[in-house]
């Protein structure tokens, strides 16, 4: 990160120093540390275990099946056998 913690510090001062609910955290995020809207998201809803699916090579690739999956599925499942 280009914030001058890591990760893990700043999970570390979220829980400790952060509201009590992820909506809280992510305005506190991006009031009183200046961080964007989608990092302020994604470090609010790691505290809550959330986000993890980028720790290890596996996980990735289950979750990103499960995205593909989703994305061509209900009204756009036809998209998926025009490809």
């Amino acid at each position: 990160m280009k914030t001058g913690r890591s990760l893990e510090e700043w999970l570390d001062l979220t829980r400790k120093s952060g509201p009590p609910t992820e909506k809280e955290r992510r305005e506190w995020l991006k009031k009183e540390h200046k961080l964007g809207t989608i990092t302020a998201t994604w470090m609010a809803g790691r505290v809550e275990g959330k986000n993890t699916e980028e720790d290890s090579p596996d996980a990735y690739l289950k979750t990103a099946a499960e995205w593909v999956e989703a994305q061509y599925s209900g009204p756009r499942a036809a998209l998926a056998s025009a490809v």
